[in-house]
């Protein structure tokens, strides 16, 4: 063995020898994910299940799964992060936020976004799975398409509306009774269907109608919702400490 006559300054006071074949070092990574609003909680439950069967675990860990963790919650945000020990840098952090769900939202409802009748009727021709009855799904294409039909034919066989489309549409569209359907679906990732009744208004924009969907009832749900959803995930943390964000 080679000599060596090492000095530490004061700001590394501790030293470590590496000889012949010894494994690599590789830094400690912090595990932080972040997913649906559940994943904190099912990582939990996961790591509580492993530990309840586990005895050798039970003596190594001294009876304690984790130590110093805390929930912090965001009812803003609609968040959930589980940090498995606050005073460690390498903490394990899982976060879960509500996110809808990616086919609620291509429905666009209550975002004012606007369609010709012909380009909705064929969207909701696509989306027929997720009506609550799907005859009301063909019923609504089939009025969308008539509407459409019915609009140009009047246009094409009258000389008078030509000059003055704008308005004979807005003159149709008045008091006219908009199309109502019944949705089932997941709002949020994750999260189990849910039915309420969409709208479709008319709108004239540039001398078409265009349609765009509404529901009153959403509103509400959404926003009881995700009180709902986060309050019922926190009850799986047991007696862990909670904050609010």
């Amino acid at each position: 063995m080679q000599e060596l006559n090492l000095t530490l300054d004061k700001e590394n006071k501790e030293l470590v020898i590496r000889e012949g074949k010894a494994p690599i070092i590789h830094e400690k990574v912090i595990l932080e994910h972040n997913g649906v609003i559940s994943s904190p909680g099912d990582y939990y439950e996961q790591r509580m299940k492993r530990y309840s069967e586990n005895e050798e675990l039970k003596k190594t860990i001294g009876g304690k799964v984790f130590s110093n963790c805390v929930i912090v919650v965001d009812s803003e945000e609609g968040s959930i992060e589980f940090i498995e020990n606050q005073e460690d840098h390498f903490s394990t952090k899982i976060k879960g936020v509500l996110k809808f769900d990616d086919q609620f939202k291509s429905f666009g409802i209550n975002s004012g976004s606007k369609h010709s009748l012909r380009q909705l009727a064929l969207f909701l021709k696509q989306k027929k799975v997720f009506f609550k009855d799907p005859t009301k799904a063909d019923a609504t294409v089939q009025a969308l398409f008539k509407q459409k039909a019915k609009v140009t034919k009047d246009i094409t066989s009258n000389d008078d509306l030509r000059g003055n489309i704008q308005k004979y549409f807005e003159q149709k569209l008045e008091g006219s009774t908009p199309l109502k359907f019944e949705l089932n679906i997941p709002l949020y990732k994750g999260d189990v269907k849910r039915t309420f009744e969409v709208e479709i208004i008319f709108d004239v924009v540039n001398e078409e109608i265009k349609g765009y969907l509404e529901s009153s009832a959403l509103f509400e749900i959404q926003y009881n919702l995700q009180e709902e959803l986060l309050n019922k995930e926190l009850l799986r943390f047991k007696s862990e400490a909670i904050l609010n964000k």
